[in-house]
């Protein structure tokens, strides 16, 4: 059995369409093929650091509910009173 297969047949989610993750989470990486794990509190630095060019677009593929939305929005606004 390979590594992947037996690392979902322990309960970790796969995430080659995508995902957001707001706890810890058990999951597989790179099932698909190269993907990237980023702190989504990192995420503006990032682009604005690596985007020498202007405004980078980002294109999101994947299923959001509206509570990740409103967990997300939560953290950002934390993060925002903690670096104002």
């Amino acid at each position: 059995m390979a590594i992947g297969e037996t690392i979902k047949n322990v309960g970790a989610h796969a995430f080659a369409t995508g995902g957001i993750v707001t706890g810890p989470t058990l999951g597989l990486i790179g099932e698909a093929g190269p993907e990237v794990v980023f702190p989504l509190d990192r995420l503006n630095n990032f682009i604005r650091n690596n985007s020498s060019s202007g405004p980078t677009e980002v294109r999101v593929t994947g299923i959001i509910r509206g509570r990740d939305l409103a967990i997300v929005q939560a953290r950002d606004s934390k993060l925002q009173n903690l670096t104002s």
